[in-house]
């Protein structure tokens, strides 16, 4: 069993990259094991370390070969998604702003959908060196952490323009937790609608209604995680339902189970990685 799956790391992220990397955690066990990893949405980018075993990882049953330790992943959307672990589970992630990978690799986020992208196929500059370095085992997790940072500050020197309307729209959906009314959320834009949904689901990778949807489950998630199971039904008004079967229905088919079976269950362990970070 993963006893520590996702940690966040206490460590502040550097000027260059606010807005851009809005957290750091690191999962890790301390012996051998063979587990199968649901991965869940989170509305949040990934850059990931595999330090340990390598895993098999299946999308919607068929199988991705991983050929690097170092990997993007996107958006998830519509997708049963697993890894495979026979062996030691060690990873170090950074936990990007949804349209980090736009800014910083130059892609669009329905390029990164349900897929786990080798970081040298996507970064805009020579990674190889990168690449060479998080090979040496004997790395310690801060010195490991620090050549990843030095990566994404060279490639914010070389990032995309600031897209200003989107912006304010991204933090309008945190801001309201996605309880936001997507005709609000359009007008506020001061674009037109077919632009700004296809402006945000090039750069972020799935449409607005569903990016709200992810975050607000995330943020029931969080509530979830943190308060007595008899407060569900408070829960689900404060996250914007009327009633609890409806909540408990979006909670069903985000996750996969009810609030109750999911924080008891097997995978119980993933609650540390789920919820709302940093924004």
């Amino acid at each position: 069993m993963i006893e520590l799956f996702s940690e966040e790391i206490d460590l502040e992220v550097p000027a260059k990259l606010r807005g851009l990397v809005l957290a750091f955690i690191l999962g890790e066990t301390g012996k051998i094991i063979q587990e199968r990893i649901p991965m869940y949405p989170t509305g949040l980018p990934l850059l990931v370390n595999l330090f340990g075993s390598i895993p098999l990882v299946t999308v919607n049953g068929k199988k991705i070969q991983i050929t690097s330790r170092i990997l993007l992943t996107g958006q998830i959307c519509g997708a049963e998604i697993h890894s495979y672990f026979d062996g030691f589970y060690k990873q170090l992630g950074i936990v990007l702003y949804p349209s980090a990978p736009y800014y910083l690799f130059h892609k669009g986020g329905e390029d990164l959908i349900n897929n786990l992208t080798p970081f040298g196929e996507i970064s805009p500059i020579n990674s190889a060196m990168l690449n060479k370095n998080l090979t040496v085992e004997k790395l310690s997790k801060t010195e490991r952490l620090g050549k990843l940072v030095d990566h994404l500050e060279l490639l914010e020197e070389n990032r995309l323009p600031r897209i200003e309307w989107l912006e304010e729209s991204l933090s309008q959906i945190f801001k309201e937790n996605g309880k936001i009314d997507q005709k609000d959320l359009l007008e506020n834009s001061g674009v037109g609608s077919r632009h700004f949904r296809r402006i945000f689901k090039k750069v972020i990778g799935v449409s607005p209604k569903y990016f709200c949807k992810v975050i607000q489950m995330n943020t029931a998630f969080e509530a979830i995680n943190n308060s007595d199971p008899v407060e569900l039904h408070h829960i689900a008004l404060d996250c914007g339902y009327y009633d609890q079967s409806h909540f408990i229905n979006d909670f069903r088919n985000m996750f996969g189970s009810s609030p109750e079976k999911f924080l008891n269950g097997k995978h119980a362990y993933i609650k540390n990685f789920m919820g709302r970070r940093g924004t």
